[in-house]
């Protein structure tokens, strides 16, 4: 039998390997392991937030790119934000007060500044500065306007503003000067949504058409019969092609379909194989050439791919339903694992994981409104959510 003092020179402490080793080590911990040893001594805590460790952990974490810079936010806070996402920790602010009830549209900008249709204006807001007391505001900057109705979509384009409203208008803006450089008639009812890609504009309207637009020439290329009343169109700039959503209660009209933007041809319905009347579609997104992410009145949010139409019935690849059955009015995602979805009551707000069937969870952006969510918007540290009485932010860095 060894001696107690034989057995002591054989334990190895932690605290004395060379850092190189400890990095080897510590990469088979998980998370909760890493916290644990963080506690252990200030070489260990020092050691176990090395990025080298926490960036394998991050990239399986929801809302975190191989991309991202860690200039601003380490690898460990990456995974600590996106740990906040998924289990509801987060400060509910109210940024934007409207004066009267609306049905806002809303995109961030590249620089963290806001865009908000606010009727018949889209006005820019941009963050100001943290004063004493530790509050922030968001503060108008510009305001474009030229809508004889209320603004319904718009979209933020290589410098440029794309807008579509009540009036049956679409219209382009310069956002350095915000004057209007284009303006494009020709449908005779309420334009819905609209989208862009470079000299090519989409549009979709209340009167069952798509139209295709030339910038360079301010003229229709193709109109689009759908027989249908149009709620959202999304351009896929890789396959020429333009995704419509309609209403759903043309029997001869899928509510989901797929369209050549060169010739205006028809190139496929996307079907679940129970499709119900009125089952409309309400938001449109393409994440790849090939897939994109739906939702509307069927209260379920769905991925497509459209590689799988001519193998099988359907080529919808998975599908979340709502758990409340409430219509699911918008959707956004981070294009990898993350897909948010807003629904038509009580301000909800739902977070997907791709790799799970149910939500991870559930937000109320304003615990007192009973406001649909119109329109969302995020990044990494937060959420910014379109309700009739105003935007409220998610800010998920506490």
């Amino acid at each position: 039998m060894p001696s107690n003092q034989s057995e002591a020179k054989c334990v190895i402490n932690l605290n004395t390997l060379p850092d190189d080793v400890l990095l080897a080590i510590l990469r088979f911990c998980d998370t909760k392991s890493l916290s644990v040893l963080s506690r252990v001594s200030r070489n260990l805590c020092r050691v176990a937030k090395d990025d080298s460790i926490w960036r394998r952990i991050a990239l399986q974490c929801v809302n975190v790119h191989s991309s991202d810079k860690t200039g601003l936010l380490s690898w460990k806070e990456l995974c600590r934000v996106s740990w906040n996402w998924t289990h509801g920790y987060c400060k509910d602010r109210f940024i934007i007060r409207f004066k009267c009830n609306l049905m806002p549209w809303i995109q961030l900008g590249r620089h963290r500044e806001l865009f908000v249709a606010q009727a018949a204006d889209v006005i820019l807001y941009q963050i100001r500065k943290h004063n004493k007391g530790g509050h922030f505001s968001w503060k108008p900057l510009m305001t474009i306007g030229g809508h004889q109705g209320d603004i319904s979509k718009f979209v933020i384009t290589g410098g440029q503003l794309l807008t579509c409203g009540m009036d049956k208008s679409v219209r382009t803006w310069n956002l350095e000067t915000g004057i209007c450089n284009g303006l494009y008639l020709g449908h005779t009812g309420q334009v819905h949504s609209v989208d862009c890609f470079r000299e090519v504009i989409v549009s979709g309207s209340r009167d069952k058409t798509i139209k295709v637009w030339c910038q360079q020439t301010q003229s229709c290329l193709h109109t689009i019969d759908i027989q249908d009343n149009v709620w959202t169109v999304s351009l896929n700039p890789s396959s020429r092609c333009v995704a419509s959503g309609s209403s759903g209660h043309t029997r001869d009209s899928a509510p989901l379909q797929l369209w050549d933007i060169n010739s205006g041809r028809h190139i496929m319905n996307l079907l679940t194989g129970s499709a119900q009347a009125g089952a409309g579609v309400r938001g449109i997104k393409w994440e790849t050439p090939f897939t994109l992410l739906s939702c509307g009145y069927d209260t379920t949010v769905r991925l497509w791919d459209t590689r799988l139409h001519n193998h099988s019935a359907s080529s919808c690849v998975r599908k979340w339903e709502d758990p409340h059955d409430s219509v699911v009015y918008c959707i956004d995602s981070d294009n990898k694992w993350m897909v948010i979805s807003g629904t038509n009551r009580y301000g909800v707000v739902r977070i997907w994981d791709k790799r799970f069937r149910k939500c991870l969870q559930m937000y109320y952006a304003g615990r007192n409104s009973s406001s649909p969510v119109y329109s969302l918007s995020f990044n990494r540290t937060s959420l910014y959510v379109a309700l009739a009485s105003g935007v409220r932010m998610l800010d998920f860095t506490v």
